[in-house]
Parts: C-alpha cells; structure tokens; sequence
C-alpha cells in the first residue's frame, strides 16, 4: 500500500468516526407523541420563564413554579418528557459521548434524579447513562392538584448521586429548557368568583395578562374616577403585571370582545351589549336588575363573556355616580365579600380614608397578621414583614426590632448568619451561635433615614450553611424559625415634614402622589372628550397604584374646565391631555415652565440651550412640574402632548422604569425616546450674595496686604542689585590690581 493509499484511508476513518461521535453526543429530539396532545398542551420550561438549569453532586436541586391558566380543565394523560444531558466526572468517555449503559473500566452510574409535583413523587430517573437523552414520565391525577394556598404548581428535580463527600468524582446533570408538560386539556367556562379577585382577570400564567376597561362614550367625571380607581387598584393587586387599557364603549371592536377580558364601568344605559350576557343583575333601564339592592348601592358582578367563554365580564356600575364610585372602589381593595351568589356582591358604603390615627408603639409580628415563619433548605433563605407608619406621623425616638429566632445546631456558625434590611437597604446582620439554638434574640435599630411614611419592608435574609459539605439539602435538617413574638418598637409622635418647604423635581416622581396610603391627596384633571388622554391616565394611575401602601384607593378625577376649589386646595393634581383641550392649561399659563401661546399646541421655551423652529404638527411630549399658585402646599404635574403620539410619549416616560430614570428638573421635553429634562427655576445659594458686601465694606483691607507685598519685593530687588554692582566692582580692582603686581618684575628683569 503506498503512503498515499494509506493517508486517505486514515483520513476516512477519522471523518467516519467524527460523524459517529457528532450523532451519539448530539442532543436528542423531544420524542413528543403526535396525534396525542395539540401544539397549545406542550408547555416547555422555556414557555414557563425557566431558563437551562445545571445540578451538581453530592446532591442538588432545583424547581419550576408555574399556573395554568384559569379555563384549562386537565385531562388524562398528563406526562413529563425531561431532557437532560448527564456527565460523569472522571471518565473520559463520557465527554465524548462513547460510553454506554454497564460499560466497564469507567462509572456507569452516577445517582437518580427525582422528579415531584406538587410533593408527589413521579419518578426516580436512573443516571445510568452519560450524554443526551429524554425521559418520558406520567404524571398522576393526584400530582396535578396544587398544594399551595395561592393555586401554583411546583415541579421539583432532586439530584442523589451516591457519592461519599469529597470523593471529587461528582455527577453533573444539565437540565434542558426545552423540557415540556404534555397536559391534554378541555377549554371550559372561565371562574366567575369575586372572593378570588384578581383571578381570573389576572392569572400568572404562561398566557398573556391582558384586560380592557369600557367607559360610556360621554362619561362623568366620576366614571371615569371610578375607571381610574379600578386601573390603580389592579395595579396594586398585580405589581403592575396586567397589561391595562381604557376605551369608550363606541370603540370596542368584535376582536376585543374576543381577545380580552372586559371591565365595564358606569351606569348600565351605556352598554347596550351587556344584554348579551347571563349577568346575575342583568340590566334593566336605567338600572341593574339586582335582588335587594338600595337604589344608591354599588353593584358588582362578573360573568362568562359570551363573545368568548374563557374570557370575563365584570362590571362595575349603580343606579347613580355615588354608586359606580363604591363599586370601583371595593373592586381595588381585591377579593370581594359576596353574598348567595359568589359572581355578585352588593356594595352599600366604603371607607377608604379611614385609618388608624395612631398606632401602638410596640407591635409583635403576630399582631401584624405573622405566624411563626420558617426557613429551611441550604443558602439564602428570605421572610419578610410589612408594617405601617400612618399618615402624618414619624418617629419620634428610637425605633428598633427585637427579633426573637431559633435554629438548627447543624449550622457552620463561620458561614451563616441573619442579614436584616429595611425598605431594600442593610441595616444590620446577626451572628449565630450554639446559644441560639435554644432560642435567641437581638435588638437591632431602624435607622429614622431608611423609615419612610406608609408601607415599610422589613427583609431577612438567613444564610444557612451545614457544618458538613455533604449535607443533604432537600432534608429538613437546615432551618431557622422567626418567631412571632418579635416586636417593632416605633414611637410616634405628628409629623413636621408637612411644614417644611421641599423643592419639586421630576426626579422625586411619584412623590407627592403617593405620599398619602390611598392616593387620597391625588386628582386626575383630563378633557372631557379626550380617549387618548383617559387611556394614558390609566396607565399611569395603574403604576401609581402599584406603588402605593393603602388598600382601597381614594383618587378623584375631574374634568379640565370645571375643577373644583375643595380639589384645588386638598389635592395634587396630574393634568393630562392636549393643551388645546384643557381649559385649566390657559389658567396656570403664567406659571408653567414653558407655557403655550393660546391656541398653539407647542410649548414656548426661549431660554432653551437649543432654539428649535418646529412645524406646528410636530410631535412632542411635555411633562411640567410646578407649585400650584392656589396653594404653596399643592403640585402640579401636566403630562401634555402636541398631538396624540406626544402625549403617548409623555405618559410612557413616567410609566417605564427605564425613561423614568432620565427625567429631572422641572421640564421634560421628549420626542420618541430622546428625553431631554431641564430646570428651568434660577439657581440661588447663600454664599455668593455675602462675599461682594465683605468686599465692598473694607476695600483697604483687601489692598493694603498687596502694596506691602510689592514694597518688600522692591525692597529686596534693590538690595540684590546692589550687591552685585558692589560685587563686580570689587572684582575688576582685583584684577587691575593683580595686572599691575605683574608687570613690575618683568620690568626688573628686563633692567639686568
């Protein structure tokens, strides 16, 4: 054979087994059953927001909580098909992917991997097996009932790999995110049950949260509070995780009816399409048709849509304003009191000012609604505690926790500890020790600057970590327990604040409009014929309820050409809409940052670094922020657009997180998502004003120490320059000097 013959002999070979190497270590296909289960029952770890997850012997774990959504009924033959890719460490077949199943001279087996939803076991995957491969595993009817108290499932994958502790031979196990749920299911009717609220308007599930509220095409300004109020509440119940918008009852299309779940708000004569639907108070007139209502109550109700069954109707409405306002109302405080029938309730007064007006100085855990909580599992482990300053009150004196805790004597006491924060900022950590075990305490302080009015969160953090590595972590052998007899201690006395001047900016926002719980110090000023402008202002008081502390929300709405004096005097106002539409715009001309010219649309900025020349149909956003000239303790905050696109601009810089953070000053002008903030107030300091009187008030002391200096200098000068003068004199006689000394013997040599 020549050399030649034989190197493109090797060469085959080599490619031949690159190919059969490429095959057997390439990830597997999921082997999904066709014909079984449609494309909408495969749910993949992807589609439930889990990313690729890798667990590493000893021992390991990890976990997926997810929902359904709410019109999903599950039907048999429900399964798991896992994809993993197993590797043991220490045999170099396994990287290549050539071992197999009972090979010898290597590991062939390197632990189970157990699966369990729900807490119940669905099997135990035998890692006998490196590389890629997929396992198809049923899952019980049992398994498919949710254990927690909230409706989620939790499918859990625990690593066992059998390995003495540091044999350093660990088994790595890859979990795919390409892993799915086969769950055969039948689309039935949506649950119409108030006390369960937000669901199943807002389900957090794989499918999109999405909801429309419908206004009559002529609202009042107390529907559109009501609307408002609904949009702030369902901020508040979802952290601003429903996807909301407001239109007139004129707009709503076939495909909307179809595609989202429908919020009604307001009297009944306005929505002659609630006939279509099987309400428990249908209407009636000028009425809802409900069994043992008062003629001023508000009513509240909810029913399958009859456009599509797994979407919802709720409404809110009365026979009057007052009555729409209460049922809107109760709606934002969540789950809903109903009577004989779970899908109406009947709503005869709210309260949403009132509040305690003092609070106890010392308040246990357990008197804030906490049982003792535990905290188990190796690592970071977090409860947390919510807790009150009520409006108009601040500390007035040491405030502190006293936390009272016990936990395991299997802790590495170097490593683990309790890490305490209040309101997202560390405040203390606490050291563990064999005296805890029995059961410990500390006494940590609330520093007054992290402390702020309303709603604060106290966070612990418990770092658990055994004194053994191999420490089984899916045991209960790590654990901590807070117990609910610790205590805030918060003395509180009025506060001062109130009287202090605070100067505005845009950076602040959503200050002052969450100052108060409830949004109760907060007013909406839109144009009375303005779509574009309601459907911003939900946005934005939606991510203003998810930031506020209150329960029931208390804003008030009211229309740009009739704002009333008690709203002008006891609350902030969002001024949102076009210029041209708002008569309240023309009213605070003068006093607006960049005021519009009447009958201009386009805000007049002349002391702008850049001066624009813009069409008159240019599109741009303004936010202005401004005292309120009736009131120094009042604000103002126009959210204003040349057009409809700008005043879509403006609202979505204060409703996304990320252009939020670009805003400052008391002037914003944007223009797509180019935001540019300017303050446009003069800046004024102290210092400045004081030095010009000093120096204007003895202006001899300020000179005098100048002419002294240059005399001196003078002085000095004349004295170097006689010196040397005095110094080359006296050289030069000494060289005449020397000259002459020298031509005398000369002389007298010459002489003999």
């Amino acid at each position: 054979m020549t050399v030649s013959a034989f190197l493109k002999r090797l060469l085959f070979y080599l490619v031949l087994c690159g190919a059969a190497a490429g095959l057997w270590g390439g990830p597997a296909r999921p082997a999904y059953a066709r014909g079984q289960v449609g494309d909408e029952s495969i749910v993949s770890f992807a589609r439930l927001g889990a990313t690729e997850k890798s667990l590493r012997g000893p021992f390991d774990s990890a976990s997926i909580d997810f929902s359904l959504p709410a019109n999903w009924k599950l039907s048999a033959g429900a399964r798991l098909q896992l994809q993993i890719n197993t590797f043991f460490a220490g045999d170099a077949r396994a990287v290549a992917g050539t071992a197999a199943p009972g090979s010898r001279g290597g590991r062939s087996f390197g632990g189970t991997l157990q699966v369990q939803l729900n807490n119940v076991t669905l099997g135990t995957v035998l890692l006998d097996q490196p590389g890629e491969r997929t396992i198809t595993i049923a899952i019980t009817t049992t398994a498919l009932l949710p254990a927690r108290s909230d409706g989620r499932h939790l499918l859990s994958m625990l690593l066992d790999t059998y390995e003495p502790c540091g044999a350093e031979q660990y088994t790595s196990v890859v979990i795919r995110s390409s892993s799915a749920l086969l769950l055969p299911h039948q689309i039935v009717a949506a649950p119409t049950d108030l006390a369960r609220l937000p669901l199943p308007i807002f389900q957090r599930s794989f499918l999109p949260d999405a909801a429309t509220i419908v206004t009559p095409d002529a609202p009042t300004a107390a529907e559109l509070q009501a609307a408002l109020t609904i949009a702030a509440g369902f901020g508040r119940m979802t952290g601003g995780a429903l996807a909301l918008n407001l239109i007139p009852a004129a707009r709503l299309t076939d495909e909307l009816k179809h595609s989202t779940h429908l919020i009604f708000v307001g009297k009944p004569s306005a929505f002659p399409m609630l006939k279509e639907a099987h309400l428990p108070a249908p209407p009636s007139g000028h009425e809802f048709a409900a069994p043992g209502a008062s003629p001023d109550d508000g009513v509240v109700q909810m029913a399958v849509s009859p456009w599509n069954d797994a979407k919802v109707l709720l409404i809110a409405g009365g026979d009057d304003d007052g009555g729409v306002i209460k049922a809107a109302q109760a709606i934002s405080g969540g789950a809903i009191r109903t009577g004989e029938r779970p899908d109406l309730a009947l709503i005869a007064a709210t309260h949403p000012q009132v509040a305690a007006a003092s609070a106890s100085v010392d308040r246990t855990f357990a008197d804030l609604g906490y049982d003792a909580q535990k905290m188990s599992g190796l690592g970071g482990q977090y409860a947390g505690y919510r807790f009150d300053i009520p409006a108009g009150q601040a500390i007035a004196g040491d405030a502190y926790v006293d936390l009272v805790f016990v936990h395991t004597a299997l802790l590495d006491y170097d490593q683990s500890d309790l890490m305490v924060s209040l309101n997202d900022e560390p405040i203390a950590s606490v050291r563990l020790d064999d005296n805890s075990t029995r059961l410990g305490s500390a006494r940590l302080t609330l520093p007054a600057s992290a402390l702020r009015p309303g709603s604060n969160q106290l966070t612990i953090r418990a770092d658990l970590l055994p004194r053994v590595v191999c420490t089984d972590p899916r045991g209960s052998g790590l654990w901590m327990i807070i117990r609910p007899e610790s205590l805030f201690h918060l003395p509180l006395a009025p506060s001062q604040d109130s009287k202090m001047p605070k100067r505005l900016d845009l950076s602040a926002y959503p200050w002052p409009f969450t100052a108060r719980p409830n949004l109760s110090a907060l007013a909406f000023v839109l144009g009375s014929d303005d779509p574009t402008g309601w459907n911003i202002a939900t946005q934005i008081a939606a991510d203003l309820g998810r930031q506020m502390h209150g329960t029931l929300v208390d804003l008030v709405v009211a229309y740009g050409d009739t704002v009333p004096e008690q709203v002008r005097k006891e609350r902030d106002l969002l001024v949102i809409g076009r210029p041209g539409k708002l008569a309240l715009i023309g009213e605070l001309r003068s006093s607006f940052p960049a005021p519009f010219a009447p009958g201009s649309s386009l805000a007049s900025d002349p002391d702008a670094p850049v001066a624009y020349r813009m069409p008159q149909d240019a599109s741009l956003g303004y936010l202005e922020l401004l005292p309120a000239p009736w009131s120094a303790e009042r604000t103002v905050l126009a959210v204003l657009g040349s057009d409809d696109q700008g005043l879509a601009w403006a609202g979505a810089a204060l409703t996304t997180p990320k252009l939020r953070g670009a805003l400052t000053g008391n002037l914003v002008v944007i223009q797509g998502d180019q935001i540019e903030s300017r303050d446009t107030r003069p800046k004024t300091t102290a210092a400045p004003a004081t030095q010009p009187a000093a120096a204007t008030a003895e202006p001899e002391k300020v000179k005098r120490p100048d002419i002294f200096l240059l005399l001196a200098a003078g002085i000095v000068a004349l004295i170097m320059l006689s010196g040397a003068i005095l110094l080359v004199v006296w050289w030069r006689r000494r060289s005449v000097q020397a000259q002459r000394a020298g031509a005398v013997p000369d002389q007298a040599e010459a002489e003999r």
